[in-house]
Order: structure tokens, then C-alpha cells, then sequence
């Protein structure tokens, strides 16, 4: 059926449009003809052009002389004159609910204090490496090593490639090579450790490190060592160090002639000294370091670009380099530009110079943050809207006498947003508070984070409060700009305020939802710690210890060691057990597959001294060209029996090698990594390390007879033995010290979820004080009004526990865990504690109440009414 055209009305959109912002002296008239006009248009051009029209002449009327003094009557709300007056009001509103703004303020400020501090740590972040002359210039060169199917990225590059861009890219301003080394320094009769590295002039052309004293010119010649003021200061009382003479390990003696400024803690390059780049031993090296690009980790390469220069030109440049100088080789290389201030938050590199800081770690913190500002936003929206029911009359008298919606809102806002302020001092007081063990909690935190608070970062913080108030307070601000004005004066609104019922019960099942996902994460994630811990490592690591050999005979150390009482056995390996350990191409001379093998040199006895199991063959390695192998390889080698791999022959750099023996699979590196396929080799050149077996528990006085017996080899160079069982306890460290800040963040959510529990219910039971009063009258018993009111919270409660559990196990099982590869299985027992915990938890909040409300007197609260 058609519609008259008396029906049809102009969009209401624009109406209600201009309603809104015209003063009301003219409303009536402009309205008037604007029906007028749009009823001809109607008739004369069909509705589509009439009311396209309309829409015009209303954007036409939005100017001030029709809208100003309308719009400025309705923000009068929010007039500066008014603000003593709102202080007033909220100071008289948390004096007559005291409880409700006590929850709502420390609720805020606890969200507040836990956002402010990741704030200022995400901040502080992006100022790594700033302090640079024009930081955004400067790069650093990493290599991605790929061999067989195996990508290895790396922080290093070739020697030869900083010389080659100096010399082929007129966009590259300056260039300089690196070496990080530690070693042992000795100052007259005291011994110290020195991080440094090997370095010249071009240096301080790329890096803006400054100098207090001394010439950078002076970086260049042999023998010549810059410290920093704070060594200078503990070397020298009276910090005059120029001039004076150290002595480093495996370099000889050094004339201190420049003191560097003591360097920033937003720098991800941490070192003590400088030393020139000519003293780095290169040896090794088979052609000069202008012509090598065969060694992909051998130094580490910054580079700055002239401000002008595109990187997207350099780094074509590197790609048509990679080209050039690896077609022919195994080995595949590629490289990249990583900007400066990406080093410290990039990923995670082999031969990283300096501290990164993994982006998981910044994901989960700022998650964490973020979940619990949003569960202080929940609790005051929750009491907000359910404490409406006592301020219906307070509504309805503010419209009776002339409050527009706008201002009714406004002024509730406004409230909300003083509210925060309130609890952005206080969460001031709890950052300073809580900011010391925050650092401490992480083992790196201290020595990269000030988390000062500067005028800056306060304003920042200042506004950050303000938007948690505005998102804290817009919807129950809405809620009471849309009351009625007759029915809040009746006492009627309760109906359709009941509408909001299914949205405080939202946000009570978001809220706990986040509960009990970081419940159980920290949880479980604790479990998976203790297991990873306590993993069977494949070999024996009580009473192991292992320290560097530093150059001296392995067969004096030997011998020196074996004098010591209780000393089983010693054993000589090239790298650290649970250290890196690096790959090495592999042929297999039966099928010509090549593979990426991590390859251990050791001596004989290797077996016996770490307590390994031998699965088949000989022990003992005969001669240069025998080697060992893991059952893991040995499966890889033949799909069958570990006795089936004996005497197969792979080719390392062209030498053949017979496999004599297979060995049970042991932990050899990383324990949260799978293991490896491995050989170990009988390779005098590159053993670097000692490891001795003490039968005896370790005690001081061991240590004090291992001193005493290197020192018989070696009066000087004091090694510093580490317990193995410490060493991989070590290892996994940064993943315990994460579960702990992640387990005081979630109590924080707890305890800020919980307080808006606590208020919710007694709210609610304030509500219902005359019905649970009959009720007891009736005969009702205390368990029966308990198990009545706190089903619905249980059920709330469990309906959250379905949807945190089920992100728990989510983020473990896609993850966290998913980093390791020997992992817990995730089912209830792993689940139920943390659940139990919860909803104890919630059980003793909801129980504290209802059992305050049920033992007061019926009598006396039926008289009242």
C-alpha cells in the first residue's frame, strides 16, 4: 500500500540534527520552513531530490549565529565556575558511600599505578639509543646463515663488508667493525673482569659516544685502551687514570688514554673499555679482513647513511652483494639493515653484542597492563550503574529544575573524571611504591629501566588517567541522562533500569574471565618450569663443574685437578655443556645427503665423566678421525638400530670420519630445545674448556683446592668454575622471573576484581534486605539464604571460568609452553587447582557479605520499613 505524500517526512537524522544545535528561539520558525520548503520539493522533484535538499539546507544552518548560544547553554556543565561545586558534590558522595568510593578510588588507582608502569617502561624503550647524533641514520648489518634446510640469523657479518660499502656506496657516511670480548684484567696485584670491545676511530663517527678525556685519535694505536669514568673511578680513587697501565689476558699490556662518559642505560651496547680493532687475534683468519667474506659471524657491522641516502638503495645493494660473493658456496647468506633502536626490542640473535628484550615479553606485560585497567574501568562501571537505583531522585530533581540530558551527562562524567584524578595521586604513591621490586624482578630490568618519573612522563600519566576516567564513567553517564525524569521522582525507573542487568553481568564475566586466564597461565606456566628444571638432562649433573681453560696445557691441568681429593674424573671439551654449540656441514658418504650438524670436540673419557650412556660401539675415540655420535643423528643416518650405525662415514670439510660409537641422547644444549643431532670429535686444537666430576657435595673449601691447583699450572689467570646444575638452573632463569611478574600482575587483577565483587554483592543485598528479612521470618535458614544469593554468582562465576580456562589453554597450548619442546600435557589436573583457587577466592568475597546481612536481626530492619 502507498504511502500520501503527507506521510513522508524529511530525514530524521537531520531533524533531530537540528533540534540538537539550534537555539530554541528560532527552532520552531527555521524548522517550520524547512517543512514547508521540503513538502514543495516533494511535489515538484520526488523524495530522493527532496530530501537531499533538506539535508543541504540544514548543513547550511550550522553556523554560529544559529547554534552558539544554544550549545553554550548546554556545556555550561562543564565551565571552570563549576568546578568547586562538583568537588563538592563528589566530596559529599564518597563521604555518604564511603565504601563504594574507597573500592572505586583504590580499584583505579591500583589499574592506574600497574598502567603507569608499563607506560613509562614502553617509553622509556622507544628512547634507546636516542641520545645518537640522528639515530634514525644508523644501522646495523645482520646475516641470515642458512645451511642444508637450517636459517641461522645472526647479529655479525664479514669483515669485508663494512670496507666494501665504504668504498662502492656513496650513501654510506661511515662504517665500523666490531668484536665483543671478556676476559681478566689485573691493576697491580688486583684481578677484576672487563667487558669491552675491539673498536677504532670509525666508531665514534658512527656511535656518538663521547669522551671526558683524551683524543679518539688515540683509539688507533697499539697498546692504547679507553675505559669509562665509573671503571676509572673504581680503579683509581682519585680518577686520574690517564696514563696508567692495565693488563688484559691474551693481550698483553695497555696504556689507559681516553675516558669515556659513563654510558646511558638506554643503550643496548653495554662494554667497559675500548681497545683497537688490530689487537683482535686473526689467526684464524686465512686472508686479510678487506677480502673476507667466507666468515659470516666475524665481526659486527654499524654503518650511518647520509641523512639523504635511501636504505632502500643500500639494501639492494647488500642483496646484489650476496649474489656476487655466494653463488658457488654451500653455505647461503643473505643480509639486512636493522635500524638502531630496533636492536634492543628486535628478535633474538646468535652473537648478539648487546641485551634484547624479546617482543613476548613486552606482549605479555602490556597485556597484563591492559587487562587490569580494564578490570578497574569494569568495577566502577558495575557500581556505577548499579548504585543508580539510589540516585534515581537526585536525577529527576537535577531535570526538574531545568538539567538537559547533555548536562546531566556531562556532570556525571565529570565526576567520574575527578574520581580519577583522586585515584591517579594515589597511584602515583603506589608506582613509587612498587617500582624498586618491579625492577628487581627481572634480572635485566635494573640495568636498563630508570622508570623515572619526569614532568613529561606525569603529564603523559595525567592524561592516561583522564581517558581511564572517561572510558570508567561514559556509559553510566549515559545511563543516567537517559532516565525519565517522572518515573526516577516515582520511583519507577527500576524497570527499565533492570535492562542494564545483562550488562553488569557482562562485564562481571569478562572481568573474571581475566582472572582466571591469568590464573592458570601463571600456573601452569610454573608447572611447566618446575618440569623443564627437573628434566632428566641424560647425563649425571650432580657434582659437575666446568671452567675455561684459558690457553694453558690440558694435559697440566689434568693432572692438577686429578690431585685434588675427590676428584673423579676430567674431561676437555670445546664448548660449555648447555652452551651454544655450532653447526658444521655434513656429507653422508653413503647417500651424498649434506645436513647442518652441531659438532663437539672433546677428549677421551667424555662418556665416563658426564655419566652417558654408551647404546652401541666404543667409547673410546682412536686417533683424529673417529667420532662419536647421538642416537638422534644415528636415527637420522640409518632408520633402524643404533648398532647400525657403526662405522658409517660422514666428510667435514672434506675429511672422512668413522662413527665408532653411539650415545644415549643427552641435553648437551638448551634444555627447552629439542636435542640436536650431534657429533662429538677428538680435537686437541679446540678444546676450551675443563670439566671435573667431584664425588662429594660442593663446598668452598673445593673451590678454594681448585684455585690452588691451577695455580700450579697458572699463577695468574684465575678461571671462575661454574656448577653445572647452577648453570642450567641459570638457563631458564628469564622464564622464571617472567611467570613471577606475570603471577604478581594477575594478583593484582585478582585483588582489583575481587573488591568489585565485594561491592557488587553488597550492593545487591542492600537492595534486598526487606525481601531476605521475610524470608528469615518465614523460617528460612542461613545456608538456604546463602545458597539462594550466591547461586547467580556462580553461575556468573562459572560461565567466566568456561571462557578463561578456554583462552588458558589457548595461549598455552599455541604459545608460551609451544617454546618448549619437552612440555607438560595440559588436562584437569593441570587446570583444576587454579579454578578451585578462583572460585575460593570469589566464594569468600560473596560469603562475607551475604553472612553480614543474614545475622543482623529481621526485626529490626522490618521496622525500619
Amino acid at each position: 500500500m502507498s504511502r500520501s505524500r503527507s506521510d513522508i517526512r524529511p530525514p530524521e537524522f537531520y531533524q533531530k540534527l537540528l533540534r540538537h544545535l539550534c537555539n530554541s528561539e528560532y527552532l520552531e520558525e527555521l524548522e517550520g520552513d524547512l517543512d514547508e520548503k521540503f513538502q514543495e520539493h516533494l511535489k515538484e522533484h520526488g523524495i530522493e531530490k527532496a530530501r537531499k535538499r533538506y539535508r543541504n539546507e540544514v548543513i547550511k544552518m550550522i553556523r554560529p549565529s544559529v547554534w552558539k548560544s544554544s550549545w553554550q547553554k548546554k556545556a555550561q556543565s562543564l565551565s571552570p565556575m563549576l568546578l568547586g561545586s562538583q568537588f563538592k558534590i563528589l566530596a559529599r558522595n564518597i563521604r555518604r558511600q564511603w565504601a563504594f568510593s574507597f573500592i572505586n578510588i583504590v580499584g583505579l588507582a591500583l589499574s592506574m599505578a600497574i598502567g603507569i608502569l608499563v607506560i613509562t617502561m614502553l617509553f622509556e624503550l622507544q628512547r634507546f639509543d636516542d641520545f645518537h647524533e640522528s639515530p634514525d641514520d644508523v644501522f646495523r648489518v645482520i646475516t641470515h646463515r642458512t645451511i642444508g634446510t637450517n636459517t641461522t640469523p645472526l647479529a655479525a657479518s664479514p669483515a669485508a663488508l663494512s670496507h666494501a660499502m665504504l668504498e662502492e656506496l656513496p650513501q654510506i657516511q661511515a662504517a665500523t667493525k666490531l668484536n665483543v670480548f671478556h676476559k681478566k684484567a689485573y691493576r697491580q696485584k688486583h684481578q677484576f673482569n672487563i667487558s669491552g670491545l675491539y673498536a677504532d676511530t670509525s666508531f665514534f663517527k658512527v656511535l656518538n659516544f663521547p669522551l671526558t678525556e683524551g683524543n679518539v685519535q688515540l683509539l688507533n694505536q697499539p697498546g692504547s685502551i679507553f675505559i669509562t669514568e665509573k671503571l676509572s673511578k673504581k680503579l683509581f680513587r682519585d680518577g686520574k687514570s690517564i696514563g696508567q697501565e692495565l693488563t688484559i689476558e691474551g693481550e698483553g699490556n695497555f696504556l689507559i688514554r681516553g675516558i669515556l662518559r659513563d654510558l646511558p642505560k638506554n643503550t643496548h651496547l653495554k662494554f667497559e673499555a675500548l681497545i683497537p680493532f688490530s689487537h683482535r687475534n686473526t689467526a684464524p683468519e686465512s686472508v686479510s679482513w678487506t677480502q673476507n667474506w667466507t666468515n659470516t659471524s666475524s665481526v659486527i657491522t654499524y654503518i650511518r647513511k647520509e641523512s639523504a641516502g635511501s636504505s632502500k638503495d643500500i639494501q639492494a645493494w647488500l642483496d646484489s652483494k650476496t649474489e656476487d660473493q655466494y653463488t658457488d658456496k654451500k653455505v647461503k647468506v643473505a643480509f639486512e639493515l636493522q635500524p638502531l633502536q630496533k636492536a634492543i626490542t628486535g628478535r633474538q640473535l646468535s652473537h648478539q653484542p648487546g641485551t634484547v628484550i624479546p617482543s613476548v615479553v613486552i606482549f605479555i606485560l602490556s597485556g597484563v597492563a591492559i587487562a587490569i585497567v580494564l578490570a578497574g574501568c569494569f568495577n566502577y562501571t558495575n557500581l556505577s550503574i548499579a548504585r543508580a537505583l539510589s540516585r534515581m531522585k537526585e536525577v529527576g530533581v537535577r531535570k526538574t529544575i531545568g538539567g538537559s540530558r547533555l548536562q546531566i551527562f556531562f556532570h556525571y562524567l565529570s565526576e567520574t573524571v575527578l574520581l580519577a584524578i583522586l585515584a591517579f595521586l594515589l597511584a602515583l604513591v603506589i608506582f613509587l611504591l612498587i617500582k624498586p621490586y618491579f625492577l628487581k624482578v627481572f634480572w635485566m630490568m635494573e640495568s636498563l629501566f630508570d622508570l623515572e618519573l619526569t614532568v613529561s612522563m606525569i603529564f603523559r600519566s595525567f592524561l592516561f588517567s583522564l581517558l581511564v576516567g572517561i572510558i570508567a564513567g561514559l556509559y553510566p553517564a549515559m545511563v543516567y541522562a537517559k532516565i525519565n525524569t517522572l518515573s526516577a521522582l516515582k520511583g519507577n525507573a527500576t524497570v527499565k533500569l533492570s535492562l542494564k542487568k545483562g550488562l553488569r553481568n557482562s562485564l562481571i564475566v569478562i572481568q573474571f574471565s581475566l582472572v582466571f586466564a591469568f590464573v592458570l597461565v601463571s600456573h601452569i606456566s610454573k608447572k611447566q618450569y618446575a618440569y623443564i628444571d627437573k628434566l632428566d638432562k641424560g647425563f649425571d649433573l650432580a657434582g659437575l663443574v666446568s671452567l675455561p681453560l684459558k690457553g694453558n696445557d690440558p694435559k697440566l691441568l689434568a693432572s692438577a685437578f686429578l690431585s685434588i681429593p675427590g676428584v673423579e674424573n676430567v674431561n676437555f671439551t670445546s664448548t660449555m655443556m648447555g652452551g651454544p654449540i655450532n653447526k658444521v656441514p655434513v656429507t653422508h658418504a653413503a647417500t651424498r645427503d649434506t645436513m647442518s650438524i652441531r659438532k663437539m670436540a672433546a677428549s677421551d673419557g667424555f662418556l665416563s665423566t658426564y655419566k652417558i650412556t654408551l647404546l652401541a660401539g666404543d667409547s673410546i675415540m682412536v686417533g683424529s678421525n673417529s667420532v662419536l655420535i647421538n642416537k638422534r643423528l644415528a636415527t637420522y643416518l640409518t632408520q633402524g638400530e643404533p648398532t647400525e650405525a657403526i662405522g658409517e662415514v660422514l666428510v667435514i670439510d672434506g675429511k672422512s670420519y668413522h662413527t665408532v660409537g653411539v650415545t644415549e641422547d643427552f641435553m648437551f644444549g638448551a634444555q627447552q630445545d629439542r636435542v640436536a643431532p650431534l657429533i662429538i670429535a677428538q680435537t686437541s686444537a679446540d678444546l676450551q674448556y675443563a670439566t671435573l666430576r667431584f664425588g662429594k657435595p660442593l663446598n668452598p673449601e673445593f673451590y678454594e683446592q681448585l684455585d690452588s691447583a691451577w695455580k700450579t699450572v697458572d699463577a695468574q689467570n684465575l678461571p671462575e668454575p661454574v656448577s653445572l646444575a647452577l648453570h642450567y638452573s641459570r638457563n631458564i632463569q628469564f622464564f622464571k622471573e617472567m611467570i613471577r611478574a606475570t603471577g604478581y600482575l594477575g594478583l593484582s587483577l585478582i585483588v582489583i576484581s575481587g573488591l568489585g565483587l565485594l561491592a557488587i554483592t553488597g550492593y545487591q543485598l542492600q537492595l534486598r534486605q526487606k525481601d531476605l528479612s521475610l524470608r528469615r521470618v518465614l523460617g528460612a535458614r542461613p545456608y538456604q539464604l546463602l545458597s539462594s544469593i550466591s547461586a547467580h554468582f556462580i553461575m556468573l562465576l562459572s560461565i567466566a571460568a568456561t571462557i578463561g580456562v578456554s583462552a588458558a589453554w589457548f595461549l598455552l597450548d599455541s604459545s608460551l609452553i609451544d617454546m618448549f619442546y619437552y612440555r607438560i600435557q595440559i588436562g584437569m589436573g593441570e587446570l583444576l587447582p587454579g579454578v578451585i583457587f578462583v572460585f575460593t577466592t570469589s566464594g569468600l568475597f560473596i560469603s562475607s557479605q551475604i553472612l553480614r546481612v543474614i545475622r543482623i536481626n529481621p526485626a529490626i530492619l522490618l521496622r525500619q520499613e
